[in-house]
């Protein structure tokens, strides 16, 4: 609506995107595999082992 006034809102809608693009998976990944693995850790009565690969979650 105001990229001709404001050319530099195209490189921001751009930037916006990537990072969007980026974040939204993350809370899925929470839901389905580290709040998972925290109820399992609260609930266990000896250390659990998971595979977490490389993720930071390790």
């Amino acid at each position: 609506m105001h990229g001709e006034r404001h050319p530099e809102l195209t490189e921001v809608r751009t930037l916006f995107g990537a990072l969007r693009a980026d974040l939204e998976p993350h809370p899925m990944k929470e839901e389905r595999i580290l709040f998972p693995m925290v109820r399992e850790l609260v609930t266990a009565t000896t250390a659990p082992s998971f595979r977490c690969g490389s993720s930071p979650i390790r």
